[in-house]
């Protein structure tokens, strides 16, 4: 498994780290942020999730997600919360999803 990401106020990863309850713990995480497609919820009694089921696909507009996503994550800031955003490999979508949440939280995405 590859080792997740820790970017600001959350972690980046795969799948796999999503339904790894051993690294959960470990990041102290309490929200998953799953922008995969095909992936199902481990832990739902352990821990506050979103799922939106977003294609890994050149035409998806992922920017169409970004508010839901940043609402999301917000909420989870507010409850002094970890985040773990996860898609199917941990590369496009879940990266694409925390850059354009830390962006708009500088005012540069719109």
């Amino acid at each position: 498994m590859t080792r997740p990401s820790v970017v600001g106020h959350g972690i980046i990863a795969s799948h796999d780290a999503a339904h790894d309850i051993d690294t959960l713990q470990r990041y102290k995480v309490s929200h998953i942020l799953n922008v995969a497609y095909g992936v199902t919820n481990l832990y739902p009694d352990l821990f506050v999730y979103k799922t939106l089921r977003i294609l890994d696909l050149p035409d998806t507009d992922i920017t169409s997600h970004l508010a839901e996503c940043s609402s999301f994550i917000d909420e989870a800031r507010k409850q002094e919360g970890v985040v773990l955003v996860h898609c199917n490999a941990g590369v496009s979508r879940s990266s694409s999803v925390v850059i354009g949440y830390h962006d708009a939280e500088r005012g540069a995405f719109v």
